[in-house]
């Protein structure tokens, strides 16, 4: 018998929160998503930061937003938002670098046998360390 109240009651839960979804739009306040499916009722300023449990004290947000948002107070998490476009904004910024010169570039370097005979001193033995004993 229990368990069929508890039943009720999750439909009842449904449906309110179904009802309070399109009373605030069946929209996401922070991404715009509208995919009935992941939306979710968010709390504006959490209950465990003092937030009442009340209509006045609900939104609609996507789960990814929600799940973003966390503790968050909406002023704090559309501050955070912004924050990210920021950076986002930031990675379409190209820098301008010059490709660096080399040392030694590749014709420095006899590469074949006719070309070591050619400068038979392209290297010098002295200018390599000898181990030490």
């Amino acid at each position: 018998m229990a368990e069929t109240i508890k039943g009720k009651e999750l439909i009842k839960a449904g449906i309110q929160k179904a009802k309070l979804k399109k009373k605030l739009g069946n929209q996401c306040v922070y991404c715009g998503c509208n995919n009935k499916l992941i939306l979710t009722i968010d709390h504006i300023t959490p209950t465990i930061r003092g937030g009442k449990d009340d209509d006045s004290n609900k939104q609609v947000t996507c789960f990814l937003c929600n799940q973003l948002k966390g503790g968050l107070t909406h002023i704090e998490f559309v501050k955070y938002l912004k924050l990210l476009q920021g950076l986002k904004e930031l990675q379409k910024v190209r820098l301008n670098i010059e490709q660096p010169t080399l040392i030694f570039k590749p014709e420095h370097f006899p590469r074949t046998e006719e070309e070591i005979k050619k400068n038979k001193n392209w290297w010098r033995e002295k200018d390599i360390p000898k181990k030490q004993e």
